[in-house]
């Protein structure tokens, strides 16, 4: 199948909109093998990659041979790049972009990587700017039924149709493309009204249902090296793998030499299950986030300097929570997340706003950048904004035209006449401007000689 050109990239979108992940560290702390892709080498940790996919688990515990190489070639034809992301999205990382989607798919559906699998799909629903051809190849590709309804809801035209479907007989579809295909033929035909087809979309924007992540006993021992306890309920986790989202863990379990060795590990702090369980899918690739939870994963996440579930429980309270803005405005102001505040502080419309947004304290007792934010959007609504907007000024040309500079003449005349005593008459090289001073001085001549001349005698 062949599509058009693909829509201009937003470069927000491109590989440096976040930091990639590093696994050219050979820590042994942090990683067990090393696989090799297309001459580059990745320092992974075998259990998690198991976890992920059971391509990796058959590789590393059951294929005893490759198992034991000190540097694992995928033999598969993968290319580096979208390996790189491969590892990012199980590792809780996402860099996905419209250049790499594709062979990311690929990988993960050959090695049955249900994680990466429905980021991908995530991305394609939420922030791919591929156009809706390619994504309906992909969709169809992949079996994605919840993107394949998206892209339908936004055909309400002929020509939304046509560009849509790629030049093949109807036919050579999926079943349920097929089945959307003639909904939608027939919803055209019978030319309902705007309303109608507005009742009719589907919201393009809902994610798919997550599931749970299985930390619990009773799991296979390869795939885990070390067990947690948390309010009495145990975790069995990677250890290598939590150590790289986590000095905290690097130094519990592999500085602190009696905690390590113990075959239950208790945390301390006063941690909540629940938000560990979320605290470590967020660190696996998952992301169940609600706001149940989110106050107890940011305070473990910032506890432990773990970055990555920080910063998904930020992007979480900018994009879906449904807590009230006081409640989100009060935890920007705790962690210092800047960036929610910016956006809180744009919905302020009116003095009402404000006063549903701030807690009931004391202006000195914010941060200084919150003070800054209060002060000037209470100016900007009461209309007297500071720096005050200035209308853009017209740029001055790279080069001002210079008038052309007349003759000057040595028999230039006043009064009426020339030499010969008949009237002057101006020649070509004469100008508008000569004109006009000619006309002034002759003026002011004549005025002079209307007056008596002075006595020569009374001149010293």
């Amino acid at each position: 199948m062949s599509a058009p050109k693909r829509a201009a990239k937003d470069p927000s979108d491109g590989p440096d909109a976040k930091k990639s992940m590093d696994f050219s560290d050979a820590d042994p702390a942090l990683f067990d093998g090393m696989v090799q892709v297309e001459c580059q080498k990745f320092y992974v940790n075998k259990s998690h990659l198991a976890r992920h996919s059971d391509y990796f688990k058959n590789l590393f515990f059951k294929n005893y041979a490759d198992s034991k190489k000190k540097i694992i070639p995928l033999e598969d034809v993968v290319p580096a790049d979208a390996f790189q992301h491969f590892l990012e999205l199980i590792s809780g990382g996402n860099r996905l972009n419209d250049d790499v989607i594709e062979e990311v798919l690929k990988i993960s559906q050959m090695w049955f990587a249900e994680v990466p699998m429905e980021k991908a799909k995530e991305y394609l629903l939420k922030s791919s700017n591929l156009v809706p051809m390619e994504k309906l190849i992909i969709a169809e590709k992949y079996n994605f039924s919840d993107l394949k309804n998206a892209l339908f809801a936004n055909v309400h035209t002929v020509a939304d149709m046509n560009a849509l479907l790629p030049n093949q007989d109807v036919s050579d579809f999926e079943p349920d493309t097929t089945t959307l295909i003639a909904e939608e033929a027939i919803f055209m035909a019978s030319k309902r009204s705007a309303n109608q087809m507005e009742d009719g979309s589907s919201n393009s924007d809902e994610t798919p249902s997550k599931k749970s992540f299985d930390f619990s006993e009773g799991i296979d021992s390869e795939l885990y090296d070390g067990v947690l306890q948390v309010e009495g309920r145990l975790f069995h986790v990677m250890k290598g793998h939590l150590a790289r989202h986590s000095d905290y863990f690097k130094n519990l379990f592999f500085k602190n030499y009696a905690d390590s060795k113990k075959d239950i590990i208790p945390l301390e702090e006063v941690v909540p299950a629940d938000a560990f369980q979320h605290f470590l899918e967020l660190t696996s690739g998952g992301n169940r986030l609600n706001d149940d939870v989110i106050e107890g994963v940011l305070r473990i996440s910032q506890m432990w300097f773990a970055e990555v579930p920080l910063e998904k429980a930020k992007d979480y309270l900018l994009k879906n929570s449904k807590l009230a803005p006081m409640e989100k405005f009060a935890i920007a102001e705790k962690y210092n997340f800047s960036d929610l505040k910016t956006a809180l502080f744009a919905t302020v419309q009116t003095v009402a706003d404000m006063n549903s947004l701030l807690p009931n304290q004391e202006v000195s007792d914010f941060e200084p950048d919150t003070i800054t934010l209060i002060a000037k959007r209470l100016l900007e609504i009461s209309g007297i904004p500071r720096p005050i907007p200035v209308a853009p000024v017209a740029q001055a040309p790279d080069e001002i035209p210079v008038a052309p500079v007349p003759n000057a003449r040595d028999d230039f005349l006043p009064a009426t006449a020339t030499p010969n005593g008949s009237r002057r008459s101006f020649s070509g090289n004469s100008t508008w401007p000569s004109l006009m001073k000619f006309r002034i001085r002759r003026k002011w001549v004549g005025s002079l000689s209307m007056k008596k001349a002075p006595d020569s005698s009374n001149i010293a």
